[in-house]
Formats: structure tokens, C-alpha cells, sequence
């Protein structure tokens, strides 16, 4: 068991680092080819595109290869890419790599949440669940900070990305027969995916609203800030006391998760994506309270995703906690698509706290969601 979390969490995290160093690496580079406003979207959807694309597929693919495979299949994916995006610089070309990129980041989450979901005790998961989101969350505070110190015109910044999928491998051979089997199944239509949004809407509608907050935020905040008034280094400075309370958050929302009512705790964390909006709005004129603001609705709007994690394994198991998976990665996908463009149009409609009204709204009507939910059962 120990070694398969060692391997699941290691895994991931290094091939979290190599992605990360990428992200600002498109927007900046991106900009200097004289891409429009609309191209540079149309790169950065790629992704969740590929998510919502990829992710009914996977559980179908365990039945035909392991779960190390798949995995050590991503890995390999995402290097080869890295390496194309420097080969061929264009907007359309990167839009194509940035889709193949993110459909092996799809697996590459899939195969590793799905491995330490399985692999950790019952009892202890959710605090397993919060280590890997520790773990991950280091990795993508790492990959920005190494960019800074490479040329981004060069090859290194894309030789590094290739390398550290590669290395991303090690883990999972190093591990490769502890590794669950037994997940794969049949192909199902798109209904079956569907299916666990009927059936446990808290657990996939609470990652869709984290899918939509954390985009939306990451996407919008820094343009809502300037528009505030705020110096361009505070605007993106909102963006690393968001990340500060992913990251420090983590691992005590997945110890909680194992020791409370979790629908409880996911209530919590659609209340504070409620209200951290509004506060954040009072706090323009206090940069203290303003950053302590970031970080506690950072910190607690991520056990949305985590604790959606521990519940889910805790519901299902083997074949079916495979396709709960994939299920919940087309979860993320509809949140970090509908996130960015419902709160950059809240925010041209109501210059410019449209987009921190958006966030509250959909957030009541998660929470709106959950009480129906209990009515219903009454």
C-alpha cells in the first residue's frame, strides 16, 4: 500500500510541475507571436476541451491496458508535445499540441487519483486525498519559479517540460506491480458518464463549481483588480494567495474530510465561495485583510475538489470508482470551461465586480442544489 501512494502522489506531482511551467509559458509567448484575443482563448480552451473529450474514454481503456500503462502512455504523450510546441510555433499548432497536452494530463490525473484512491485506507483517505493535493500544489508553485530563471525564447523551458514528464515514469515502474487492477470495463455511451451526475450531484456539481472558481478566478481576478485600482503587482499577486491557500489548505481539508460529515464540508466550502467574493470586494483598500481574504477562500473553496474525491471512493470501488472518475473529470472540464466566459461576461455586464457577483451566485446555487437534495430525501 505504502508504495503504491508513494508512487501515485510522486507521479503526479513531478508531471504537475513540468505542466505548470508551461501555462504562463503560452500566455507570454503567445502574445509575442501577435496572436488576437480570441486566438489566445481558443489555446487556452484547448484543454478543458480535451478533458471533456478524453475523460469518458478512460475507463474503458483500463480494460485494454494497466493502470501503470496508461500513465507511463501519458507521460510519454505530454514529452513528445513539449517538444512540438518549440518545433512549431504557430497560434493553430499550439492550439492542437494544447488539446494533446491536455488530453495526457487528463489521463496522467485520472490513472494517479484514481490509484491513491483505491490504494489508501478507508478510514484515512481523505487525508491521503489532501497529501496528493499538497504534493500537487508544490509542484505547480514550483514550475513558474524555475521558469524565471531559463530563457522562455529558448529550447530550455520545453526540453525541462519533456524531461520531467519523462521523469514522471520513475515512480510508476518503480511501482508497477503494486498497482490496482481490476478498474477497466467495457466502452459506455456518454449517458453512463452522465449517469453520476444524477446520481451523486453533490460530489460532481461541487467539482464543477470548484472547476469554475478556480478558472474563473485565475482567469479574471488580476483584470478585476486593476480595474480596482490595484498596482499590476498586487492584481497577480491575488493569484499567489489563492494558490498559498490551495497549497497550505490541503492536507488539513483531506484530515477533516475522514472526520466530519462530508456533504457537511462541502456545504462549508460552497458558503465560503459565497461570501469570500464579497468580501474580497471590501478589502480593495486593505492590502493585510485582502490577502488573508485570498487565502482562507482559497484554502477552503479546494476541499470542493478533495472532498469530492474521499466521498466518491468511499461510494464506489473497482470498475465503477473508474468511470466515478472519469466522470468527474468531465465535471472539472464543464466548470473550467463555463467558469472563464459566464464570469468574463458578469464582469462586462457590471464593470467590474460582475465577475465576484458571478462567483457568489453559482455558489448559492450549488448550495440551493444540496438543499433540494436533503428536502427531496426528507
Amino acid at each position: 500500500m505504502r508504495r503504491s501512494l508513494i508512487a501515485a502522489i510522486a507521479t503526479i506531482s513531478v508531471a504537475g510541475f513540468g505542466l505548470s511551467m508551461a501555462y504562463p509559458l503560452y500566455s507570454l509567448l503567445l502574445g509575442r507571436m501577435g496572436a488576437s484575443g480570441w486566438q489566445i482563448g481558443l489555446v487556452n480552451a484547448a484543454p478543458a476541451v480535451a478533458m471533456l473529450t478524453v475523460s469518458p474514454l478512460l475507463p474503458a481503456a483500463l480494460s485494454r491496458i494497466s493502470l501503470p500503462t496508461l500513465l507511463t502512455l501519458a507521460a510519454l504523450v505530454s514529452a513528445a508535445a513539449f517538444i512540438a510546441l518549440k518545433a512549431y510555433e504557430s497560434v493553430w499548432a499550439w492550439a492542437l499540441l494544447r488539446f494533446v497536452l491536455g488530453g495526457s494530463a487528463t489521463a496522467a490525473f485520472f490513472g494517479s487519483e484514481l490509484w491513491i484512491m483505491t490504494a489508501a485506507p478507508a478510514a484515512r483517505r481523505g487525508f491521503f486525498i489532501g497529501l496528493y493535493g499538497l504534493c500537487l500544489s508544490l509542484g505547480f508553485v514550483a514550475g513558474p519559479s524555475v521558469l524565471w530563471l531559463m530563457d522562455i525564447e529558448g529550447w530550455g523551458p520545453f526540453v525541462a517540460g519533456a524531461a520531467l514528464s519523462l521523469l514522471s515514469i520513475a515512480p510508476v515502474i518503480w511501482a508497477w506491480r503494486d498497482a490496482p487492477t481490476g478498474l477497466g470495463g467495457p466502452p459506455q455511451p456518454l449517458a453512463g458518464t452522465a449517469r453520476f451526475f444524477r446520481t451523486d450531484p453533490s460530489v460532481m456539481f461541487a467539482v464543477v463549481l470548484f472547476g469554475a472558481v478556480e478558472f474563473g478566478g485565475f482567469a479574471l481576478l488580476p483584470a478585476w483588480g486593476e480595474a480596482r485600482g490595484l498596482t499590476e503587482a498586487a492584481a497577480i499577486g491575488m493569484i499567489f494567495w489563492i494558490a498559498l491557500g490551495n497549497t497550505v489548505l490541503q492536507l488539513p481539508m483531506g484530515w477533516t474530510a475522514d472526520r466530519v460529515n462530508r456533504k457537511g464540508l462541502l456545504a462549508l466550502a460552497a458558503l465560503v465561495c459565497v461570501i469570500g467574493p464579497m468580501q474580497i470586494l471590501g478589502a480593495v483598500e486593505a492590502p493585510a485583510r485582502m490577502a488573508l481574504t485570498l487565502l482562507i477562500f482559497g484554502g477552503i473553496s479546494v476541499a470542493l475538489y478533495t472532498v469530492s474525491l474521499a466521498e466518491l471512493s468511499n461510494r464506489y470501488s473497482g470498475e465503477a470508482l473508474a468511470r466515478g472518475t472519469g466522470a468527474l473529470m468531465v465535471a472539472y472540464g464543464v466548470g473550467s470551461l463555463i467558469g472563464p466566459s459566464s464570469f468574463g461576461l458578469a464582469m462586462d455586464l457590471v464593470r467590474p465586480d460582475g465577475v465576484l457577483y458571478a462567483m457568489s451566485a453559482v455558489s448559492v446555487v450549488y448550495l440551493l442544489l444540496m438543499a433540494w437534495r436533503l428536502r427531496a430525501r426528507a
